[in-house]
């Protein structure tokens, strides 16, 4: 059922960073998410991050913390992002490289990454982030996925079957195919690579 029912309860935790620094330490502020976060998630056995935009970003710089991650029109390299924080250039590359580093660090752990995202400029961020196949969804639409697919009726029943795998006594963890492409991929090569070529016909 599209209602929740079948789900357990479970606990919600909201961030936000009104300073707009991507959850992202900086030298003049420090918000220590990542120790305040393993803090949290040491008392669950199963932990989903959720993150639309920015809080995509988020969502995915911390993902070797979770079981599975999903995210919604994400940031994925502040370098190269319309929307990012007035960092130094320096301090958008060390941003960048911490999510590259902890996708890997979560693809190694065997977390399950749900990519959703439309046809608009977010799609061009999704190709600096190889994920496993099956991993990256792309909608055919335009504008703030997350809202699109709200207000179609889409994304309740997409949470619910999120929570609803996590609760099962059948889920599967680790997701191999993660772990396959963190074997393919070292740290350092999986920071360069490209989730597709413009070339490519294999897709």
């Amino acid at each position: 059922p599209q209602d929740g029912s079948r789900l357990q309860d479970f606990d919600v935790l909201c961030m936000c960073d009104s300073n707009a620094q991507w959850y992202y330490d900086t030298d003049s502020h420090k918000l220590d998410v990542e120790s305040k976060l393993r803090d949290l998630v040491a008392g669950y056995r199963s932990v989903l991050f959720l993150g639309v935009s920015m809080g995509g970003f988020a969502a995915l710089s911390y993902a070797h913390l979770a079981d599975t991650v999903a995210v919604f029109g994400p940031q994925t390299d502040l370098t190269r992002s319309h929307l990012r924080p007035g960092f130094k250039p320096e301090c958008l590359v060390a941003a960048s490289r911490q999510l590259q580093d902890n996708v890997h660090r979560a693809l190694c752990r065997g977390t399950r990454i749900e990519y959703h995202v439309a046809m608009e400029d977010h799609l061009l961020y999704a190709r600096f982030l190889p994920l496993p196949r099956g991993s990256l969804i792309v909608h055919p639409t335009s504008g703030r996925i997350a809202r699109v697919l709200e207000r179609n009726g889409i994304l309740v029943p997409l949470l619910i079957d999120l929570f609803a795998e996590l609760q099962s006594s059948s889920k599967v963890r680790p997701i191999a195919a993660s772990q396959a492409l963190a074997r393919q991929l070292s740290a350092e090569a999986f920071a360069d690579a490209r989730a597709w070529d413009w070339g490519d016909a294999g897709e």
